[in-house]
């Protein structure tokens, strides 16, 4: 039976099939007893809970990780220009990804990541517990492009808010917010994941609640639970960038 791996990038599927020879000169390993990545030496935990797991994966140049296996279906966050390869016990798949750019994976396929790059890779693994089903997606990814875009400008707000993708049971969106302005008070309903693109200090002011004040690095999460009113400030000199991964 053939081994099918499929990366669903936003706007398009594609679909990568085993072959006999691999597709990469990294070195074909004998099969190995995969790791969990909560072990993996190279990976550091930001999430991990009944609804999300999400890891900082950092490999110096040719470094490589343990052979993981992702149970479910999950995000991968390039943070930085990155190059790698997903190689598994039989087949390969060639990664080029630029920074901020997000691709989604299907899990039950044990790989290594290789680092093919000069550089230090680094990339975030979000694994979502209900599945991120894009093959079913609403808007984005193999669907039609997402609509609802939204925006502001005033005395203290300056926002870009733009959906990526949507399924049944995930939204992933990108959000910059202006140098020392901030989004109106706004809702969700669902648990949601928010990870820092770029060097950033941020106000989360939730109403009756509290105000917690963050100094992000690229590659930081922050987790917030569902059911809050918020208002997102940026107290930097430069627009701060980030994405949310809210579950339904």
């Amino acid at each position: 039976m053939r081994n099918w791996v499929w990366m669903f990038v936003l706007g398009s599927v594609v679909e990568c099939v085993a072959q006999t020879k691999s597709f990469t000169n990294a070195p074909m390993k004998a099969p190995s007893l995969t790791v969990d990545i909560a072990h993996e030496p190279s990976a550091k935990t930001l999430v991990a809970n009944g609804t999300m797991r999400a890891y900082r994966i950092e490999l110096a140049p040719g470094a490589e990780t343990s052979v993981d296996r992702h149970e479910h279906d999950f995000l991968l966050v390039s943070i930085g220009e990155n190059k790698f390869e997903f190689v598994g016990t039989g087949n390969a798949y060639a990664m080029q990804m630029s920074d901020g750019e997000v691709q989604v994976m299907k899990g039950h396929w044990a790989h290594r990541v290789v680092n093919k790059s000069d550089r230090p890779l680094r990339i975030i693994e979000v694994e979502v517990v209900r599945e991120i089903q894009p093959e079913k997606a609403m808007c984005g990814l193999n669907a039609k492009s997402c609509m609802g875009s939204k925006f502001a400008e005033s005395d203290d707000t300056s926002y870009v808010e733009s959906p990526l993708f949507e399924t049944a049971t995930v939204r992933l969106g990108r959000t910059e917010i202006g140098p020392g302005k901030g989004m109106p008070e706004h809702g969700h309903r669902g648990n949601h994941l928010m990870i820092a693109l770029n060097d950033q200090q941020i106000t989360n002011a939730v109403v009756a609640g509290d105000i917690a004040q963050l100094a992000e690095r690229p590659g930081d999460a922050v987790w917030l639970e569902g059911g809050i009113v918020h208002r997102v400030m940026n107290r930097g000199t430069d627009a701060a960038r980030f994405l949310t991964i809210e579950v339904k």
